[in-house]
C-alpha cells in the first residue's frame, strides 16, 4: 500500500515532495451545450431530458448545473444538489483540490510550486477522482467556460511534474509533550502522598493534554 507522503495530523512543520502531476477540473453548465442530441436520466423520480453531449461532460467532471439552476452529480448513479460538492458532502470552491487519500489524508493543507498562477494560492485535499492516483492532484476551478479555459493551464504539459508542499504537522517529542503537559499543570498542587500515580499522557485531537492513570 502506498505510503502517505503528505501528513494532516501533525503541527508544525512543512513537507514537500517533487514529481507531482497536476491537472484541473470544472462544473461544466447545461447553457453552454446546444440543445441537441437529448438524453433522458432520472434523478429523485423525476425525468429530466438534456442535451448527451453535456451528460458526458458532467460524468467526466463529476458535477453539471442545469438551466433549471441546480445542479446534477454522477457517481454510480445520478443524483442532485444546490451546488457542486465535494467528497465531504461541502460545496466545492477554488480552494478544493482532489488527490489521492492513500497519500494526502483528507483536509491536507496544500500549495504548489512551480506555477505562477498558484505561487501565493492554499488548497485544502477536500475531493477524490476515480483517475486521481498516486502523485495526482486535480484542482477544483470553478463553473462554465472560464473554467475550463483555467483546468487547460492548469494541466502539467506531458512528462513534466511540479513540486508540492504541505503544511503539514509533526509529532511532539516526548520531551515537548513533558513539557507542554507541565506548563498546563502549572498552579496545580499534586499531594505527596496521594496514591495516584501519573504514568501516562497524550494529546487530544483538539491540542489539549489529559493525564492517565
Amino acid at each position: 500500500m502506498p505510503r502517505s507522503v503528505m501528513s494532516s495530523r501533525t503541527k508544525g512543520v512543512t513537507s514537500c515532495s517533487n514529481g507531482w502531476k497536476l491537472t484541473g477540473y470544472y462544473t461544466p453548465l447545461e447553457t453552454d451545450f446546444p440543445q441537441v442530441d437529448l438524453g433522458a436520466i432520472t434523478i429523485d423520480g423525476q425525468s429530466i431530458r438534456v442535451a448527451s453531449k453535456f451528460l458526458k461532460e458532467v460524468k467526466l467532471e463529476g458535477w453539471g448545473r442545469l438551466t433549471r439552476g441546480w445542479c446534477i452529480g454522477w457517481s454510480d448513479g445520478w443524483h442532485k444538489s444546490d451546488q457542486p460538492l465535494d467528497a465531504r458532502s461541502q460545496p466545492l470552491d477554488t480552494s478544493k483540490i482532489a488527490a489521492d487519500r492513500r497519500l494526502v489524508p483528507c483536509g491536507t493543507t496544500l500549495t504548489i510550486e512551480g506555477v505562477p498562477d498558484l505561487q501565493s494560492q492554499r488548497f485544502v485535499a477536500a475531493d477524490v477522482g476515480g483517475a486521481i492516483k498516486g502523485k495526482h492532484l486535480d484542482i477544483y476551478c470553478g463553473e462554465g467556460k472560464a473554467a475550463l479555459f483555467k483546468t487547460w493551464r492548469m494541466t502539467t504539459e506531458s512528462g513534466k511534474t511540479v513540486r508540492v508542499c504541505s503544511e503539514g504537522k509533526r509529532n511532539l517529542t516526548r520531551g515537548e509533550h513533558i513539557s507542554r503537559l507541565s506548563k498546563t499543570l502549572r498552579g496545580f498542587q499534586i499531594p505527596s502522598d496521594s496514591t495516584r500515580e501519573i504514568c501516562a499522557y497524550s494529546r487530544t485531537d483538539q491540542g489539549s493534554y489529559v493525564v492517565a492513570n
